[in-house]
């Protein structure tokens, strides 16, 4: 995924997020008047930001999965009855 397209799903994603989170608690007044939930949104918006400067992570994952899954393959080829 390209960074600009990236960064849109990920602020899109947020708002929804944060947008159902506030719906449901009764509207943004009552949502921000509890510093636990004002501390919860201002962490997951800093962890979406944060997102964004992390897309190197999934390339070393991929690796690591797939020799996970060759690991996987090997111990149940060897555990299969014959």
């Amino acid at each position: 995924m390209t960074k600009p397209r990236m960064a849109a799903v990920t602020v899109l994603s947020l708002i929804a997020y944060l947008a159902l989170a506030i719906a449901g608690a009764g509207g943004a007044a009552r949502f921000f008047s509890y510093p636990a939930l004002i501390a919860v949104t201002l962490i997951t918006i800093a962890l979406g930001f944060a997102a964004l400067f992390s897309e190197e992570l999934g390339k070393k994952e991929g690796k690591v999965k797939e020799k996970v899954v060759e690991i996987t393959r090997t111990v149940l080829v060897r555990k299969r009855p014959t």
